[in-house]
Parts: structure tokens; C-alpha cells; sequence
């Protein structure tokens, strides 16, 4: 049978289907407003089959497949617009393969492969207005960044590069536009050192105040870094 249960104010919470004293069929789920919210498929009390969730103006924003319990298949998200928002591969309820994320103009924003749950391999994000040239670039393994991380400008040029072991930062260079280069070393992923590379190749030690400020953020968020 169906059965309905309803908010303190006499709205419409969700409904369902029984078979045999389980949920079977459609759970559907509303907003205050008397919206759709959800619509989750069910089998003997679990998940399986298509859930689906809505935006309070009844736009989808995301349909994940279920099966015994368990997300498995390609999730897709969103955008309030309509657009899609992500693409990610499930199986045995873990991200297994490559996720793709989009941006509100359907540009592509980001590619990473995931394995059992945890980011392993490179992740690419791309600039919105210019799809195919690279805004940064990151390996990973184990869900940690792993080797070389790179940001770059809207040219192509390379503006950041680090290295990474196990998610620590070890070193790393960044490029200023007028010729110039950083060199950065860490140590337990705190910064201890650094040099000024002049064009000739000079080294010349960096100011301890300098080390302070680069030490306050993360080098790859700072919009003072062109």
C-alpha cells in the first residue's frame, strides 16, 4: 500500500509504496513549497535503481544510479541552468574511473581518476573561457597529491610548479612574469628556505620576511601571483 506522512503544518513531507511490510517502488520526497525534492527507487527496503534530486524551482540536480544499496553507474549532477555539472563512475558504492566536471557554460572544468573512492593518477583543471588550456595539473595517489603540481597562466606559460610526497610539500619554483624564479624548499611541508633566481642564474637568498609571507597561504590561492 502508500503511505503519506506530513510536516507539523499539515504539508506534505513524502510518500510510499509497501510490499510486504517493505518500501518498494517510488519514495518521494517535497519541499515547503509542494515541490518534488527527491524520487528514490526502492527494493525490499533499499536503494536500487534511479534516485533523483531536485532543485527547489523542480529542476534536477542530481541523478545517482543505486543497485542492492550501493551506487554503481555514471552519477550526473547539475547546474541550476540545466547544464551538466559532473560525471562520475561508481562502482560497488566508491568513484571508480574518470570524473569530469563542467562549468555553468558547459566548459569542461576538470578531469581526475578516482580508484576505489580516492583520487589516483593526474587531475586537470581548465580555464572556463579558454576550455583547452590547462589551469593546473596534479598527481595523485592514495587520495594525496604525489609528485608534480603545476598552475598556469592563461598563455600556456607555467606560473607554479611543486613537488609533493604523500600530500607534503618538498619544493618548488614559481615563475614571476618578469623573468625571474622563486625557489622554494620545505620541510615536514613547512616553508624553511628560499632563493631568488635572477635571469643570469644568480641565487640569492630570500629575506626571512619574505619566507614569512609565503609561508601565511597557499601559494597556489594567491591572486598577488600572476
Amino acid at each position: 500500500g502508500t503511505a503519506k506522512f506530513y510536516r507539523g503544518n499539515g504539508k506534505l513531507e513524502y510518500s510510499l509504496t509497501f510490499k510486504s511490510g517493505k518500501q518498494t517502488g517510488i519514495r518521494t520526497e517535497y519541499y515547503e513549497n509542494g515541490n518534488i525534492k527527491a524520487e528514490k527507487e526502492l527494493a525490499d527496503g533499499i536503494l536500487h535503481g534511479i534516485s533523483r534530486y531536485y532543485y527547489e524551482n523542480g529542476k534536477v540536480e542530481r541523478e545517482t544510479p543505486f543497485e542492492d544499496g550501493q551506487e554503481k553507474g555514471m552519477e550526473f549532477r547539475y547546474h541550476k541552468n540545466g547544464r551538466v555539472a559532473s560525471e562520475t563512475p561508481y562502482k560497488n558504492g566508491s568513484k571508480n574511473g574518470s570524473e569530469k566536471s563542467y562549468y555553468e557554460s558547459g566548459n569542461l572544468k576538470t578531469i581526475a581518476v578516482y580508484r576505489n573512492g580516492k583520487l589516483a593518477g593526474i587531475k586537470n583543471e581548465y580555464y572556463d573561457e579558454l576550455s583547452e588550456i590547462l589551469k593546473e595539473e596534479a598527481a595523485y595517489k592514495n587520495d594525496k597529491i604525489n609528485g608534480l603540481r603545476r598552475s598556469f597562466r592563461k598563455n600556456g606559460e607555467v606560473k607554479i610548479e611543486m613537488t609533493y610526497r604523500s600530500g607534503e610539500k618538498v619544493s618548488g619554483y614559481i615563475y614571476l612574469p618578469n623573468g625571474k624564479t622563486l625557489k622554494l624548499i620545505y620541510s615536514g611541508n613547512i616553508l624553511k628556505s628560499g632563493f631568488r633566481i635572477d635571469t643570469d642564474k644568480t641565487e640569492l637568498p630570500m629575506k626571512k620576511w619574505e619566507i614569512e609571507q609565503y609561508q601565511s597561504s597557499d601559494i597556489f590561492e594567491r591572486s598577488d601571483i600572476k
